[in-house]
């Protein structure tokens, strides 16, 4: 594949993608990301990405590509980021120089905001539908109870009858 057709590629993807070095920098971010930040993505190159992206003197504890340099395997994490617009599948995979040496990584982060209200839907659903079997539940344990009681009754009003033959 030319080049070029790399680049179009890495542009074209609508998840949010960056490429960064060990030292948190922005080597190369899609425009996807770019634009999420409000910048081209030739003016991302160089940030550090805890600063642009959350706002922090350092990356958060949660932060995948710190977790990547402490052990050099792919890690994913789902988090919310306001700045970027809600919620996301962040996932970081290494890479390394012809040398096996780790150099960063590929940064990739998938919103999921359908998925989490998706979510919401439903969970919603369920406990609505859970509180209705629980009054439900209780109504025929209340008439269940209450049949009881006038067996019951009837049954002593039986015993209590004499009839007698003449």
């Amino acid at each position: 594949m030319p080049p070029k057709d790399w680049e179009y590629t890495f542009d074209a993807v609508p998840d949010l993608i960056v490429i960064l070095d060990t030292e948190f920098r922005i080597v190369r971010a899609n425009n996807s990301m770019a634009a999420s930040l409000g910048m081209t993505p030739e003016q991302c190159i160089g940030l550090t990405c805890y600063r642009v992206v959350h706002g922090m003197e350092e990356p958060p504890h949660f932060c995948p590509h710190r977790q990547l340099l402490s052990d050099g395997f792919e890690h994913t994490v789902e988090i919310c980021e306001d700045f970027l617009g809600g919620y996301f599948i962040v996932s970081v995979s290494p890479l390394h120089d012809y040398g096996g040496k780790l150099t960063g990584c590929i940064h990739v982060a998938r919103n999921i905001n359908e998925r989490r209200e998706a979510e919401e839907t439903l969970k919603k659903a369920y406990d609505n539908l859970d509180k209705l079997i629980k009054e439900r539940t209780n109504q025929l344990e209340k008439a269940y109870n209450s049949l009881k009681e006038s067996e019951k009754r009837l049954g002593v009003m039986a015993h209590s009858i004499v009839i007698v033959y003449i």
